[in-house]
């Protein structure tokens, strides 16, 4: 992936409290050999507060065996229970999560959502963190240009395997 113009990879490591892809630590090692900076991120499903700690807390044991080189990731994106929650709940929650990295020590942290979920459904200005906040959009074949924060991303995401 490197030759194919590619710095870095995003690889998922957990989801809710008790997911955790059975590739998570051989993709990052393969990355890290490979000399991609190493991004991981966590798919959010909490409902509550304690619920959003508890994933949090999975998301760090996963992210302990691991040489995590660049951001941690919270994936918050539609999904049933989410959907649920107003922006308000949900931003408190997902700043739980964040807190909760924090305190074991994560300094790089992001949210990754598509962009009209991240407006409509989070508060950007209620961050209580001052981690990066923004969102990940990968969306090339609709014409628009991928985005990482307000940046935009200039890999070209070419060699990769077919999902």
């Amino acid at each position: 992936m490197k030759a194919a113009g590619c710095s870095f990879v995003i690889v998922k490591a957990t989801q809710g409290t008790t997911g955790t892809d059975p590739n998570f630590l051989s993709n990052i090692n393969a990355a890290n050999a490979a000399g991609l900076q190493t991004n991981a991120y966590h798919y959010y499903e909490a409902g509550t507060e304690s619920e959003a700690k508890a994933e949090a807390n999975h998301f760090i044991s996963v992210l302990k065996q691991a040489d995590v080189k660049g951001y941690v990731f919270v994936d918050v994106e539609s999904n049933s229970t989410v959907d649920a929650l107003d922006k308000e709940t949900l931003t408190s929650e997902v700043n739980v999560f964040l807190d909760q990295l924090a305190s074991a020590g994560y300094t790089k942290l992001g949210i990754y959502s598509n962009k009209s979920f991240y407006e409509n459904n989070l508060d950007d200005a209620s961050s209580a963190l001052g981690c990066f906040s923004g969102w990940l959009d990968i969306t090339p074949n609709l014409g628009s240009t991928p985005t990482f924060g307000s940046t935009p991303i200039r890999e070209r995401l070419t060699g990769l395997p077919a999902a």
